[in-house]
């Protein structure tokens, strides 16, 4: 497997970990387990390493999922655009 950069991977590692560093090698970087648990001061530390955010008007948020409300809506309505479904006022 060609990788240009680390793989870090966090969670419960027990079953997986050997697997990973024999495909990912030296691309392979397993986190703390207490990386697995979200708090605000994790988020902090990780946010110190990006540049600040300098039109807050214009941020629009990525979800990793829907919530159910927004996936109930578009199954009721399948022929919408759901690619940007933040409305801009």
């Amino acid at each position: 497997m060609a990788l240009d950069e680390k793989v870090v991977v966090l969670g419960d590692l027990d079953n997986f970990q050997d697997r990973l560093v024999q495909q990912l090698g030296d691309h392979f970087v397993a986190l703390p387990a207490v990386w697995s648990l979200t708090s605000a001061a994790q988020v902090g530390r990780l946010g110190q390493a990006l540049p600040p955010v300098t039109d807050v008007d214009a941020f629009v948020p990525r979800y990793l999922r829907l919530t159910k409300a927004e996936a109930d809506w578009q199954k009721q309505h399948p022929e919408e655009d759901h690619n940007d479904y933040v409305e801009k006022v």
